[in-house]
């Protein structure tokens, strides 16, 4: 099986064979801690909760589980445990693999009254007066700028296109005392409903891609894009020749369109390694 893995710069890598990832890894030239996804999916996750792996114990060989499984098996147990990759016979204990060493106490301080900064300094993240350091918790990525911004513009065209839609129900209101009849209501009824159905798409895509609830963002990029181009197309038929203001605000609003898709597009991968380390 093939992976993807991000680099020393957090950018997606590959993909590689599992036996390559395996030996990465265990030789320590793989980042700590790195994100995997196998080939063809694309849920970013630590590398120790996905690649399984073989452990002993009494005598026996049991498994595959993945290395914080395993960890957690043995911290209860007394007996040490060794792992190893499928396939593999190099049996190692945990304390071998990145991200599960046993650090050595610092030694401690000469019996010296304490410091007065010396509880600011830690709360700063400094080293403490024997010398130890403070354990780096894992960073989750920042969310990408490109994708916030392609959010906030799918937000503001469901904004317009919901006042386009009502605008259409104020004249048909204002027109059908002076032309009665079912064909104008349903005329109104369409070119009311069609723009309140896409306004209210655009909105919830908007609010969900802001908050992050979107498993991917290139489909909605995508269909960004092609709505904006068969939208302007259409509108340059059917008015032509006679473009007004109208037809210039629409062509404005496509373009924002456009650009949110490719501001979406363009920040995908970061998306995906966003979405892995929450």
């Amino acid at each position: 099986m093939r992976y993807y893995y991000t680099d020393h710069l957090n950018r997606p890598t590959g993909p590689v064979e599992d036996t390559a990832l395996y030996h990465a890894y265990r030789t320590g030239a793989l980042p700590t801690p790195v994100l995997v996804a196998p080939e063809g999916r694309e849920e970013w996750k630590p590398l120790e909760d996905v690649l399984p792996y073989f452990f002993s114990y009494r005598g026996g060989v049991q498994g595959p589980l993945t290395l914080y499984q395993i960890h957690a098996f043995a911290a209860g147990v007394p007996e040490p445990v060794l792992a190893t990759e499928p396939g593999g016979d190099n049996w190692q204990p945990l304390t071998h693999f990145p991200g599960f060493s046993v650090p050595s106490p610092p030694p401690l301080p000469p019996p010296l009254p304490p410091a007065p900064t010396a509880a600011a300094g830690l709360a700063r993240g400094r080293p403490a007066a024997g010398g130890g350091k403070p354990a780096r918790s894992r960073r989750r990525a920042e969310f990408p700028a490109g994708v916030r911004t392609a959010g906030w513009i799918w937000i503001l065209y469901g904004v317009m296109r919901l006042v386009v839609a009502a605008s259409v129900v104020l004249k048909a209101a204002a027109l059908q005392p002076a032309s009665p009849g079912t064909g104008m209501l349903v005329f109104s009824a369409f070119g009311a409903g069609l723009p309140l159905a896409i306004g209210i798409a655009f909105l919830a895509i908007g609010v969900r891609t802001i908050r992050g609830d979107m498993p991917d963002v290139r489909s909605n990029a995508i269909g960004s894009i092609g709505i904006a181009i068969v939208t302007t197309a259409a509108l340059y038929v059917i008015l032509a020749p006679d473009w007004g203001t109208g037809f210039l605000i629409d062509a404005v609003l496509n373009s924002l369109l456009i650009l949110a898709g490719l501001l979406a597009l363009g920040d995908r991968n970061r998306f995906l390694v966003w979405k892995g380390s929450s």
